[in-house]
Order: C-alpha cells, then structure tokens, then sequence
C-alpha cells in the first residue's frame, strides 16, 4: 500500500486527533454532561417534528447548534430550494450559505450526463456524480455519472436536509467530503394514521401528482409504516423534448420496536429517470444570449449534423435503492447500530459523438456496503466507534459505450463498440473512525479520527472481434480478448482525515468555535476513457497506463474554520448572528490538461487553496415576520503552476502558468437574502439570489457575467374537517433575469472556443400546488 502524504504530515494529523481523544477521555474535568446535540447521522428525527406549524412554511433555513459548521433545510424549505419539482437532494440546500448549485431547468429536474452534477461548496466542485449525498446517513451511491440517488427521494419523504461544510466529523460518512456532506433525513413513519395528496401543475407543462399514506401504530403499538408514489412531467424550457418525460417515484419504509432494546427501520426506493437532455452552449453562444439563451438541439434531423437533433440526445436510468437501520441499546449508555445498505442503477445516455454519430453510453451498476456503530458514554464523554465498507461496480469511469450512425429519419445503425472494458474489481471502500465529545463547563471538545483505504477498480481493455456486433454487453465481452497493455491492477490509497472542534460559550448567547479537519475526494477517474482514446498517442510518448492508474492520490484538504454563535435582541426584534472564517489548502486536485504531449490527460497534481468567510444571519421582528441572510466569499486559486514536459510548445508552457488564478466557475460572492411575512393563514416568501462574476477557463479569458435572481412563493394554509389544506403559488426567477448557470467544468478547464459547457440558467415560471393532509 502506498500513501497518500508525506509520512511528516500523516504523523502530524494522527497525533492531533490521538491528543483530542485521549484529552476529551480523561478524567481532568468531572462534569455532568448538558444534553447536546452532535453533528452526527444518527436517526433522522421524527417526521412530525419536522412539519412546520400550520401558517408557517418554515422557508427559511437555520443553522445547527455545535462545535462544526452545519446548516438544515426543513420544512417547505426543502421543496422551495428544489424549485418545487419534487426531489432533487442538491437543490435543497441551493439557500445555504457558500452554496452555488443553479438551475438549469425550472423544477430542478434536469440531470447532465457525467460526473458534474453542478453544484459547488465553497467554490470546491463535487466531482464523480453525487457523492457527497447521504441518506439518513447511509452513503448508498458513489462514483456515478448517472443520477445516483440525486432524484430518488421525494421531497414530502424528507423531514430535513443537512449540510455539512468545512472540517467534517469522523462518522459523518459519504463518499468524498471536499464539497462537504448532504444528509437527507426520512420523514419516517407517523404515530398516528395519516396521509397527504397533492397535485402541481406549472409553466411549460408541469404537473406532477404526490400521494402518502401513513399506516400509524400497528400490532400492539410496535410496528408503522408509509407508502408514497409520486408522478411528474414537464416540456422542456428551450428546445424540443421533455424533462422529465413522466418520472415515476416510488417510496416505501417501515419501523418496529418490538422491545425497547431493539429499533429496526427499512427503506425501499425506486425512481425511474427519462428525459431528453439541455445542449450546452459554447462561451461565444454563452457571450450572446440575446440570440443563444433559447438554444438547443434541434427538432428534426438534418443532414449534415443529423447527431443534433434532440431525439439523439437522451437518457433513460432506473434506481432502485434499500437500506435497514438496526438500533440495538445495549444499556442506558450504550447502542449498536447496523447499517447494510443496497443501490442499484441501469440504463443509458445517448449523445452526439460527431456530426452524423450518435454513442450510447450504457449504465448497468450495483453499490453495496454497510455501517456498523457503536456509542457510548463513559467518563462523563461520549464516544462513537465505527467501520464503513462499501463497493461500487463500475462505470465510472466508463466500461461500454456503442456508436450509431444517425440519419434523417431517426433511426439508429450500428457502428462500433467505442468503449468495451471489463471491471476486475469494483472500487472498495473502507473506514474506521473514532470519536469523542466531551464538555468542561462552558468547553465542548470534539476529536476524533477517521482512516479511508480507497481501492480504484481493476479493468481489462478488451479488443472487440467480430463477433461484438450489436449485442449485448455480455456477448460483446465474450466475443473480445483482453488488451493488457491498456488495462490497470487495482491500486489501494489510504487517507488519514483527523478532526478536532471547539466550541466555548462566552456567555449565554455567545458561543466562539474553532475547528480542524482534512477531508478528501476521488481520484482522477476520468484518466480511464482518456487514455482508451488516445492510447495510440499515449503508447507511443512511453506512457504506462497502469503505472499512471497507480500513482494517482485522493485530493485532500486542511481545512480551518472560525467562527462565533450569537443570539441578540435589537430594537427591531430578536435573531441570531454565525460569522464563520474559513481557510483551506487544497492538495492533489485532478487536474486534466495536455503537458505537452499532445494529449490531454488527467492527473491529480492541482494545489490550491481557499479562503473566505461566510455567515447565517436570521432576524424575528414579531411573530408574523422572519428575514434570514446567507453570505458567502471564497477565494479559490492555484498556489502552483502546472509541471510540462521538456520541448513543450510556447502555448502549452503559457497554459500551465496558472498560479494566483481564480480556478474556473468559483464566483468570489454567493449570497440569498430571504424573508418570511404571516399573516391569518398566509405566508408570503421572498427568495433573492445573488451570483459574482466567474471564469469558465483557468487562463481567465472566459469570463461569465454574475446575475441575481427572485423567487416568491404564496401560501395558504388552514386547518379543514378533515386535515389542513394547503394552496400555494410559486414564482422562479420572478424577473426573468437572462444568465449562465451551470458551467461544466473542472478544476482546470483550458481556453477552448468550441467547448459546450454553459448551460443558461432556468426563465422565469410559475407553479401552483394544492395539497391535502390528513
């Protein structure tokens, strides 16, 4: 096994973590312990906890009491930051601070094919599809260009959604945490029998239908479960097509307590994905949206570019999820509780490969693991031990891909297999961790340590004979031989990511917080169809695949946060103030450039850092107005330049030289100002959304204009005969404000003229919902 740092640093990290435990377990301070609450996935909350009182929507969000930075969205919150269209787990923190996750479509339905799901933390890019997402704290998809469980949770399914940013706790899990860690939270099954049924019908032909029904206490008060499917469609903003084309959801979960030593919950979750995919826009089309804003594929074939239209651009993915929470008291002080989990995905992606060819990119992949965890109390601490292991079957990267020839008419006639690989190993993952929390009067102490051990998948290249036609997978594997030159070995990596947070309440409403960590990402995965592509190139500059496959390192990140929790009363109301400074040194970013090869390639040898600072601000005139600000600055830059290689070109040399440059798509300003005014049974919510300027490119000379953004959501609720009613109109980009949202890019993105990665950000549209509760 190789390392992943200097063996210095890695010794630096472990003894800081080492004397946090050893100092929160030790007996200096006999203390009783104050209940609190840790920054931990634990059970979700009870969903009636979560429920918003009747004439209060709850839009705003609040951030979490604790030693760490940590925000929720609850409440209507959850479904306002999804653009209302229904689940979308990214979206829901989109009102957060230092978040920048933009709409491309108007409901937050639309997915990009590949590994950039659009949303950043910090202006750090959450790579490899959504894997900073968890679910009750269980890490069900990782490395996934599909939708992972991005879509699968209906949003009347989550009680809240929590955000986790800066240094990250040990037994907060998921895949990679550089973006930080999304937890959704179950709305888990109700006490008392209930249900809820909703209808939503909006601008370009949304509609979308909801129904939940809640069985409450069964079988001598031990057993309850709940059932819900939803149903949604919408004509897509610009172009032909539809996004989603009749999404189908369904979700179903159970909990029994059949004594009380012993909870079980179980969840089972299947949505099936179709739509026809956005066309990104060149920077030239991006700096002219007057005339581009409302590009897109086109609606028929046409000879010369018959790869356009938009029946040749689409995708069709089907998830299925399950995962089971056992909770066993052992004592009064202690619990175990186990976690399997299970993740399914298949389906594919058809886009343009050229002018007058189509690939089809075909998904076919298992995601399985479990969390096993331990808490308990002793020595007035309370400690968290753990192990995760998980395996996730490929692609990513990509392992089948067909190409087509494309005609006129619409059909498709089989070319070649482009891609055909064999995974030997699926990536594994593995983690133990280790956790105290501790309080010395008015001092919480929190440290801890976790150890990753990430293996990257063995793959065989295979060479298509004769008889890979256009077949299956399967056949095509068969009727193939292995190319071992171009295969790799797996390669093991591990990562030590220490944690230490301090929290020190000043006074009764003023609580000064410090925290360090180190948190990680992936691996440059995207090294794999790169170099199947241009192998040849490769090969003949000396290059060896396996060799570069193994000398890749996770991305690692020191992570420093300061900051204060303040509670004030002020002339005009009482409200709470959470400045918070953050500084990171970010190492080994993929990187995918051409060093003068002649081929670009990735390679995780970026170095950054960021710096900023941001704050949660909320404010309570009187009990019929709430307003919350959430602000953020972060300077994001190379420190470095880029290595090249002896006899590089002039324009190659000029391409590295990237240090004390912004990295690309990371605005220096990202900031939503809310409000929240009740009146009766009305609630009237104001969302504005303010962007800074980016760049596209590393070399700066993409520049993409800020925008601002409103969104206003009327709502009426009032309690009936038989439940609450609820009616509701939502306005998004209330001004129809023309602008780049999502920009496809990595970590470095060279200047290129032809490039389609600006998506323009979602037009202005209107939703109305009326819902039923009972």
């Amino acid at each position: 096994m190789r390392h992943s740092r200097p063996a210095q640093r890695r010794v630096l990290r472990a003894s800081v973590s080492l004397g946090a435990c050893l100092f929160v377990a030790s007996g200096w301070a006999q203390v009783a312990l104050p209940e609190v609450h840790v920054e931990a996935p634990a059970a979700a909350p009870a969903a009636e906890s979560a429920v918003a009182e009747p004439g209060r929507p709850a839009a705003l969000p609040s951030r979490r009491d604790g030693a760490a930075t940590v925000y929720d969205a609850a409440g209507n919150g959850v479904d306002f930051g999804a653009d209302n269209g229904g689940s979308n787990v990214l979206r829901t923190v989109s009102n957060l601070p230092s978040v920048d996750a933009p709409a491309i479509d108007p409901y937050g339905a639309a997915n990009i094919p590949n590994g950039f799901k659009g949303i950043r933390v910090r202006g750090q890019l959450s790579q490899h599809g959504d894997s900073l997402s968890t679910v009750d704290g269980v890490p069900l998809a990782g490395v996934n260009p599909g939708v992972g469980a991005m879509f699968m949770i209906p949003n009347e399914d989550v009680a809240r959604t929590t955000l986790h940013q800066g240094p990250i706790a040990p037994n907060v899990l998921s895949y990679f945490n550089s973006a930080g860690v999304i937890d959704a939270q179950i709305a888990w099954p109700k006490d008392k029998m209930g249900g809820e049924i909703s209808q939503s019908v909006g601008s370009y032909h949304f509609l979308r239908t909801f129904a939940r029904v809640d069985s409450g206490l069964l079988f001598n008060n031990t057993t309850k479960f709940f059932l819900s499917g939803a149903w949604s469609d919408a004509d897509k903003w610009r172009g032909t097509g539809k996004s989603p084309d009749g999404k189908g959801d369904f979700t179903a979960g159970v909990e029994t307590r059949p004594n009380e030593s012993l909870d079980i919950k179980a969840l089972v979750a299947h949505t099936q994905v179709d739509q026809n995919t956005y066309a990104a826009l060149t920077y030239a089309q991006a700096s002219n949206l007057a005339k581009y804003r409302f590009y897109d594929f086109s609606g028929i074939p046409v000879a010369g570019n018959t790869s356009n239209w938009y029946g040749y651009n689409r995708q069709s993915l089907n998830v299925w999820s399950a995962f089971t929470e056992i909770a066993w008291k052992i004592n009064g002080d202690t619990t175990l509780t186990l976690k399997p989990y299970f993740f399914h995905e298949d389906g594919y992606y058809l886009d343009a490969a050229s002018t007058t060819v189509a690939r089809q990119w075909l998904i076919d992949h298992n995601f399985y693991g479990g969390v096993a965890e331990l808490k308990t109390r002793a020595w007035t601490t309370d400690f968290t031990l753990g192990y995760w292991g998980g395996a996730g079957e490929l692609p990513g990267p990509p392992t089948a891909q067909k190409q087509f020839n494309t005609n006129t008419s619409g059909g498709l006639s089989f070319l070649k297999w482009s891609m055909l690989a064999q995974e030997t190993q699926p990536h594994l993952y593995n983690s133990i961790y280790a956790m105290a929390d501790r309080r010395f009067d008015d001092l919480r102490v929190q440290g801890g340590l976790r150890y990753l051990w990430q293996t990257l998948a063995g793959i065989n290249a295979m060479t298509p004979g004769a008889g890979a036609l256009d077949v299956s997978y399967s056949a095509a594997l068969a009727a193939s031989t292995v190319n071992a030159r171009n295969s790799v070995t797996p390669a093991t990596v591990g990562t030590a990511l220490p944690y230490l947070a301090l929290a020190y309440d000043v006074t009764p409403d003023l609580t000064a917080r410090v925290s360090y960590g180190v948190t990680y990402t992936g691996m440059a995965l995207d090294l794999w169809p790169t170099y199947q592509s241009s192998a040849a190139t490769l090969n003949a500059k000396g290059f060896n695949l396996n060799q570069l496959w193994h000398n890749l390192k996770p991305e690692t990140d020191d992570v420093v946060d300061v900051g204060v929790d303040l509670k004030f009363t002020s002339p005009i109301g009482a409200g709470t103030f959470s400045p918070t400074l953050f500084y990171a040194r970010n190492h080994n970013q993929n990187v995918s450039y051409d060093p003068g090869v002649g081929v670009a390639f990735a390679q995780t040898i970026g170095q950054s850092r960021t710096l900023g600072g941001q704050a949660m601000v909320r404010l309570e005139p009187s009990d019929i107005l709430s307003f919350f600000a959430a602000i953020g600055y972060q300077n994001v830059a190379f420190v470095e330049d880029l290595p090249y290689w002896t006899g590089a070109s002039p324009a190659v040399i000029a391409a590295t030289k990237v240090k004390g440059k912004l990295v690309p798509d990371a605005p220096l300003w990202v900031s939503t100002l809310g409000a929240e005014a009740r009146w009766n049974d009305f609630t009237l919510t104001p969302i504005v959304h303010i962007v800074s300027d980016r760049y596209g490119d590393a070399a700066h000379a993409q520049s993409v204009a800020g925008y601002a953004t409103v969104d206003l959501r009327l709502a009426y609720r009032r309690p009936v005969d038989f439940g609450e009613l609820e009616a509701s109109v939502t306005v998004t980009n209330l001004f129809d404000a023309a602008y780049i949202g999502q920009i496809s890019s990595n970590f470095y993105q060279s200047t290129s003229a032809s490039a389609g990665i600006y998506y323009p950000g979602a037009p202005r549209a209107i939703v109305g919902k009326l819902a039923w509760r009972y």
